[in-house]
């Protein structure tokens, strides 16, 4: 009997606020729930419309709305003109707005009719169209990104695949809303990376193999990928760290996952050079790896030449007059003469005016001649002054 006397009571109260004009939202959503990593959360769309004598101070509660929605996106369209004017209106709280909140387009300079209609839809899908949103995992770099909103959290999760979790984490957005991680994880094609926000962005990306070479002497960059939805699209990133210059562009996939493309006009590819490659999959993600020529690098200090390659290959060094050795880079492209223990003659002295020369494949590469690099740290001021003298050069390096 109390039980049905409560419920009656509860069902006259909210009738008579609703007669005293006072609209009360119960919020289903409340308390808020701690996001979890590699969980997708629900979004759907939500009351179609509203005319604009509706526009008051009534809270309207978004059923269904993202649990961690800041904000939701309202598309107001003009029938007669075909236009429409996009607004972000932040939520009073979980899944209500105030449809005060929303701009007046006459106020806003906007020239759209008096028959405006007002979409109100919740964030997590139309936000990716308006901001952009997206992220990208490089399992060269073991690196997972991406651009997710201003001061926002951000959850991962790698899963091998088997599903067993490589690893797991989370970070918050800097203020130009990019936010960036290095796993440490061995992320290999096959892994499935999931990524949320707090802001209403998931997705699941599954980590495709890349395969490509790169040609200097033609500018041309070729090669195959598997397991991706093609056609698709891709972009690339030409980096030259001797040149401290480099070019993206875009290029296509086709139906078999073949892809090349010719960078002459805009970037001349030399061998030190590598490239970024990018597939652009269904979601609006990228996922990435890097194909490498020889680029290498002399300390002569510790009589060490270092560099990157195509990973797991053969390199062969020469410190021309003085000593050879041969060994192999690592699954990431490294290598370095200091682990190595077959010089011909012994580890050489390495001194400036030395030609050092490096080999893998096809690629050749040289420093010629070793330069002197002399300078002093002041640390007081975190500055590093110095000469750099480089015997035969006097154009800038």
């Amino acid at each position: 009997m109390s039980t049905r006397i409560t419920i009656l009571f509860a069902v006259l109260f909210m009738a008579m606020l609703l007669v005293m004009g006072t609209l009360v939202v119960v919020d289903a959503q409340s308390p808020t729930p701690t996001p979890q990593p590699g969980v997708i959360y629900p979004s759907n769309p939500v009351i179609p419309y509203h005319p604009p004598d509706q526009l008051n101070n009534q809270p309207e509660r978004i059923p269904e709305t993202h649990p961690f929605a800041k904000a939701v996106v309202v598309q107001m369209d003009d029938s007669e003109s075909s236009s429409s004017l996009l607004e972000r209106v932040p939520m009073a709280k979980p899944g209500v707005i105030r449809l005060s909140s929303i701009p007046n387009p006459k106020s806003s300079g906007k020239n759209l009719a008096e028959n405006l209609a007002v979409n109100i839809s919740d964030e997590a899908r139309p936000i990716k169209k308006v901001d952009t949103s997206y992220a990208q995992a490089n399992y060269m770099w073991e690196y997972i990104a991406g651009s997710f909103g201003v001061e926002v959290t951000v959850w991962y999760t790698v899963t091998d695949s088997g599903n067993s979790v490589k690893e797991s984490g989370s970070g918050t957005t800097e203020p130009d809303d990019w936010w960036e991680t290095y796993c440490g994880c061995d992320m290999v094609p096959g892994d499935q990376v999931e990524v949320v926000s707090g802001d209403g962005f998931s997705t699941t990306m599954t980590l495709i193999p890349i395969d490509g070479e790169i040609d200097p002497d033609t500018d041309v960059v070729s090669g195959h990928m598997e397991l991706g939805s093609f056609p698709a699209s891709g972009t690339y990133n030409a980096w030259s760290q001797g040149r401290r210059d480099g070019f993206d562009g875009d290029f296509s996939i086709d139906e078999n996952g073949d892809y090349s493309f010719d960078t002459s006009a805009d970037f001349d590819l030399q061998t030190g050079d590598w490239v970024t490659i990018w597939y652009l999959d269904p979601n609006g993600n990228y996922i990435g790896t890097e194909l490498y020529t020889l680029y290498i690098q002399v300390l002569p200090n510790y009589d060490i030449v270092g560099g990157l390659t195509v990973p797991d290959s053969s390199v062969v060094v020469t410190v021309e007059e003085k000593s050879g050795a041969s060994g192999s880079s690592d699954s990431y492209g490294w290598f370095d003469t200091d682990t190595w223990d077959n010089w011909d003659s012994g580890i050489p002295d390495i001194q400036p005016g030395d030609i050092v020369k490096g080999k893998q494949g096809e690629f050749t590469k040289e420093v010629d001649p070793v330069g002197t690099i002399e300078g002093v740290v002041n640390e007081f001021k975190n500055v590093f002054t110095g000469t750099l003298d480089v015997d035969g050069f006097t154009d800038p390096l």
